[in-house]
């Protein structure tokens, strides 16, 4: 094979995989599109639930996604790949439970610290494995390095009984939970 034709190769090969189609996505929630993957970040703007989007790439609890070539981040829960146009979300108040949870979301920032970048993972919801595809869980490694991290957040028996004994906190034994049919 010639020079000529390798470069040629060579080069339909590199268009070829910087030029991945993001995936075809739907908001279903009227959500914040944020500058960064944290509700600490700024908000860009306002988005309807029905609006087609783009998502872009993913990072724990967030996607980033695009709307009319305006790129940010919204929780993974707000968008699903797909044509769900049809949604609409109806302009209501969500009563007293909705400005609860609100509310316990504002408050979360006030407990976790930020990073020099500005992300905020510590306040994610856990959302379990949604986003993730099949093979991305089929692959996925344990990072024993961050194992090690979280295992310095491990306190003592001795700080932990002093930490209740301050706020008046009193043990209570709980029973077992019978077994459910299936694991019997």
């Amino acid at each position: 094979m010639d020079a000529g034709k390798l470069t040629f190769i060579l080069i339909i090969y590199c268009l070829s995989i910087s030029n991945v189609a993001a995936e075809a996505a739907t908001v279903v929630s009227n959500s914040s599109l944020y500058q960064r993957p944290s509700i600490q970040s700024s908000i860009i703007q306002q988005i309807e639930a029905g609006t087609t989007a783009n998502i872009d790439s993913r990072l724990g609890g967030w996607k980033q996604i695009s709307v009319n070539d305006i790129s940010g981040w919204v929780r993974s829960y707000q968008v699903r790949a797909g044509n769900y146009s049809h949604i609409k979300q109806e302009k209501k108040s969500g009563g007293f439970f909705s400005g609860l949870a609100s509310l316990s979301r504002k408050a979360s920032g006030l407990f976790t610290s930020n990073n020099k970048k500005g992300y905020s993972f510590q306040n994610t919801a856990t959302i379990g494995v949604r986003g993730l595809s099949e093979e991305q869980i089929k692959n996925a490694k344990a990072d024993l390095n961050e194992l090690k991290k979280m295992d310095t957040f491990r306190s003592s028996r001795k700080n932990t009984k002093k930490y209740a004994q301050q706020g008046h906190l009193k043990a209570i034994k709980v029973s077992h939970m019978p077994k459910s049919g299936a694991e019997q």
